[in-house]
This record gives C-alpha cells, sequence and structure tokens, in this order.
C-alpha cells in the first residue's frame, strides 16, 4: 500500500474566476459522473448506478488493459470518496478522495489523496516508490484540471 496526497489553493492570486466551494463541489459531482474532460488517464466511463449518495461506475484508464468499478459517495459539501475495486474479484485497488477544505483564514483549497493497492503494510519496493512519484505528478496535475474545467463550466454558466 501507498498513499500520496497534494493540496493547491482553490483561488490563487492569479484565477481569472473566484470560485464557491457550493461551486466546486458542484464540479466534482459532475466530474464523478463524466470524469473525461477532467482526467487525461480515463478513457471510458460509464456509470451503471445512481444511489441518493453517489453512484457506481465502470472506467477504463489509458495505461490499464482492464476495466476498474468505483463506487462514488458524495459527503456535502465538501468530499467526494471514489474506491475502486476489481469488477472480477471484488479486490480493493485503491482509494482516492476528493475534499475541498478551508485555511483559518477561510481561503479554499482543495485535496486530492490516492491510497493505492490493499490495506496493508507500506509497500517498500522500488516499483511503489515510482508509482508514488507518478501519482504524485498526476495527483497536482488533476487539481490543477479540475480547478480549470470549473471555472470554465461556471463562466460558461453551466455551474452557478
Amino acid at each position: 500500500m501507498r498513499f500520496v496526497g497534494y493540496t493547491l489553493p482553490v483561488n490563487p492570486p492569479d484565477a481569472s474566476v473566484r470560485l464557491t466551494k457550493e461551486q466546486l463541489y458542484e464540479s466534482l459531482k459532475i466530474k464523478a459522473r463524466d470524469p473525461i474532460g477532467y482526467v487525461p488517464l480515463i478513457a471510458t466511463c460509464k456509470v451503471l448506478e445512481e444511489y441518493p449518495t453517489g453512484l457506481l461506475r465502470e472506467a477504463t484508464f489509458n495505461n490499464e488493459p482492464d476495466a476498474a468499478h468505483e463506487r462514488v459517495e458524495f459527503f456535502p459539501i465538501g468530499n467526494v470518496i471514489f474506491n475502486r475495486v476489481d469488477p472480477k474479484t471484488g479486490d480493493k485497488l485503491a482509494v482516492i478522495t476528493n475534499t475541498i477544505s478551508e485555511t483559518p483564514e477561510g481561503e479554499l483549497m482543495l485535496t486530492f489523496t490516492f491510497t493505492i493497492g490493499p490495506n496493508g503494510p507500506f509497500e517498500t519496493s522500488g516499483d511503489a516508490e515510482q508509482e508514488e512519484k507518478t501519482r504524485a505528478k498526476i495527483a497536482v496535475g488533476a487539481i490543477s484540471r479540475t480547478l480549470e474545467v470549473t471555472r470554465q463550466l461556471v463562466q460558461e454558466k453551466k455551474i452557478q
């Protein structure tokens, strides 16, 4: 098991549009249903079931041959959790969180975390270390892209 987390400010001084917590949370829910514009690594995504508090989706990733199922849970108005499992075995592959928080000064922050592999001992192999570095880069890009898409949706009045 390996863990990576990364946080970026939602509204840095050079932001073209200042986002609210509500707008960002709405965008995270859109991202859960239709992630392709947000996450370049996702090749396809299909919502299999919807629940009052989330959904089950099947996603294929550009770097993986088999699809994975992700149970997505919405926790208004600040957290979306993705539990990725192997659809054939039910084995847990990853837990990913998208969390909106605030600093003591009231500035919004967006944190993505990736827990890769089944719960258990910290994996120390060279492959695991490289995977962690790769995931850290992905996290930074994913947060930046999510904020970019959210600003675009707000500018286009698709999110109020």
